[in-house]
């Protein structure tokens, strides 16, 4: 064991002594390095803003009779792989009874199986029948509280279950002192604490789901405690309990005024169940049809705005959808994300959905503007149904440049003539963001609208195919003048003694760039970066150079110097310059390498003899 650690011990050291050589060679060599030059001018960066792309050309149906179909390839899916889709639910006696998918808003696929036989009608099992939602109904209580968020009936989440429902509360309720504590998010998590297994008598009349939840359902821990998490419906029906006393209205009515009239659904889409009461249920009890779902999805897909309006809390919608917390999934084999009432999973796409007992869910797959709304009475796993038969070739279509388009220089008042190319078999076009300064033909050749002044104009060029999917480019087109380079000091004769070697920096300026040349590239190598050097050791004598300082417009300034080789014997011994690079000090690299060899030749000899 001690001599397994002596083997570390001196492997480290080792290590060490390498990176302090390595070290003291970087610190001795004192070069710096030459100045970064580019196309530098003082005219002012014309910025922009470009819409996300791939929320371009939404389709917002008004009625859900103006909701018509398209094929999935005019959107980017494959209707062959969809229908591979079908076929394996037909075979494998899945008991799915519908499944709609849309995207971009448009509507691509509204199917109806009986015993999981498509019935070829986009009427449900014969007739306009609603569909129970199940526990997808916690999903829109959750965006109903996001709206009273927004319009003001709730001030915050943070509010407690005393505050709305002081008028009925009573000492005798069960865990009465913790449940006034309760508040809307720790409700909206799950995470307050009420028992889910405690379930109303099945034959009771005058039912009432919010004293039930209030009197009788325990308290399983103290409400918000970190880490907890208990799936319950009473505590969801209590949710649209508060909505009801804030609003004045019954959770229906309120979601109709603020939530299925903005949207286009009408009353005949949907229906909610209620108790004895009147209180219409958070937790189940919704029914509708696939179009709602689709609208609903839609509605969260785009942070709670539809068609330019703001429905939801944006920051509410944001945070209900996100990762909060996570639970173990029954058997505890994996952990499932949850929000405000809806689930999130980044496997194997960024998505998030809702879930009803049977196969009632939503999915809503932002990075491709999806959503996918089924129903059943199945335990088939829609998540492989999305990868295997619709999101992947969501993915893969995208046209290609054939060359990718690159920055552009032009003088002032030269037109602008631009061709970009893009390929893809289903057809390309072409689009850009500044519409005002410049024109892009179907062939993708750009042009200027106008004569435009000196500056730098950014712009982002879309190339998209006829499934809506894109490809983007982003240059910067500038103008400059048609101006010759300046020198930033004009270069000057060089001496150097015989052996010695020549570092000479020259500098010029052009707003459109500089590029440089010399004459004698026999005896002499110029840089990018304008910096001169020797290629071989030169004879004593006066060597002729001219420096020529150009732009890309080929406009130029020059200069002659002479470089003058000094033989040592014409001056002084003591003034004869040093035939080292500059900034290396050869003395102090060589003792300090000394020492560090002698450390580690030492440290060498005393552990091999353990």
């Amino acid at each position: 064991m001690k001599k397994k650690i002596d083997l570390i011990m001196r492997n480290k050291i080792e290590k060490l002594i390498i990176c302090m050589i390595s070290l003291t060679l970087i610190a001795s060599f004192t070069i710096g390095s030459p100045s970064t030059r580019g196309i530098s001018t003082n005219i002012d960066d014309f910025s922009f803003s470009i819409t996300n792309l791939s929320t371009q050309d939404i389709f917002w149906p008004g009625n859900s009779s103006e909701w018509t179909k398209v094929a999935p390839e005019t959107q980017g899916l494959d209707s062959d792989k969809i229908a591979d889709m079908f076929e394996f639910i037909e075979e494998g006696s899945h008991d799915v009874h519908s499944v709609i998918i849309v995207r971009n808003g448009y509507l691509l696929t509204e199917e109806y199986m009986y015993n999981s036989t498509l019935l070829h009608t986009d009427s449900y099992f014969g007739g306009e029948t609603l569909h129970m939602q199940q526990s997808t109904t916690k999903s829109l209580t959750s965006i109903l509280i996001g709206i009273a968020l927004k319009e003001g009936f709730i001030d915050n989440l943070n509010q407690t279950l005393y505050e709305f429902f002081a008028d009925r509360w009573r000492p005798g309720f069960f865990d009465s002192e913790l449940k006034k504590n309760i508040t809307i998010k720790q409700l909206l998590m799950m995470n307050a604490g009420l028992r889910g297994d405690v379930w109303p008598p099945k034959d009771s009349s005058n039912f009432d789901c919010i004293d039930w939840a209030l009197q009788y359902v325990p308290i399983s821990y103290t409400p918000g405690q970190e880490g907890e998490f208990e799936y319950s419906n009473e505590g969801v029906n209590l949710l649209s309990g508060i909505i009801a006393n804030v609003t004045g209205n019954s959770t229906g009515e309120f979601a109709q005024e603020y939530l299925f009239t903005p949207l286009g659904i009408s009353e005949d889409e949907y229906y909610w169940w209620h108790d004895d009461y009147g209180n219409d249920y958070g937790a189940y009890g919704f029914d509708c049809t696939p179009k709602v779902q689709a609208k609903l999805g839609m509605l969260c897909l785009n942070n709670g705005t539809w068609n330019g309006t703001q429905v939801v809390e944006p920051n509410y919608m944001a945070d209900a959808v996100s990762y909060l917390t996570t639970f173990e999934s029954k058997g505890g084999s994996y952990e499932v994300g949850y929000g405000y009432l809806f689930y999130v999973t980044d496997t194997p796409y960024d998505l998030f959905y809702t879930y009803g007992a049977g196969g009632q869910c939503i999915y809503v797959i932002p990075e491709y503007n999806i959503t996918v709304g089924f129903t059943g009475e199945t335990d088939v796993d829609y998540e492989n149904l999305l990868v295997d038969y619709i999101v992947q070739f969501a993915e893969d279509n995208a046209p290609d440049w054939d060359e990718i388009p690159e920055d552009q220089l032009l003088r002032e008042g030269e037109s602008f003539y631009y061709d970009v190319n893009a390929t893809d078999t289903s057809g390309v076009e072409y689009s850009i963001d500044d519409t005002a300064n410049f024109n892009i033909t179907p062939e993708g050749i750009i042009t200027n609208t106008s004569s435009l002044p000196v500056g730098v104009y950014p712009l982002e060029i879309r190339a998209n195919n006829t499934f809506n999917n894109n490809i983007t480019a982003a240059i910067n087109i500038r103008y400059a003048k048609d101006i010759a380079p300046e020198w930033d000091e004009i270069p000057e004769d060089q001496t150097i003694v015989e052996g010695n070697f020549l570092f000479y920096d020259v500098n010029a300026s052009c707003v459109s760039g500089v590029e440089y040349s010399i004459n004698d590239t026999v005896n002499f190598n110029i840089t990018p970066e304008g910096i001169i050097t020797n290629t071989s050791s030169l004879s004593v004598g006066v060597y002729t150079l001219e420096i020529r300082a150009y732009n890309p417009f080929n406009n130029s300034t020059t200069v002659t110097i002479n470089i003058r080789i000094q033989s040592s014997d014409e001056i002084p011994s003591n003034e004869i310059p040093s035939n080292e690079i500059p900034g290396f000090d050869f003395k102090m690299i060589l003792i300090t390498m000394l020492c560090t060899i002698t450390v580690l030749i030492i440290w060498r000899k005393k552990y091999s003899k353990n």
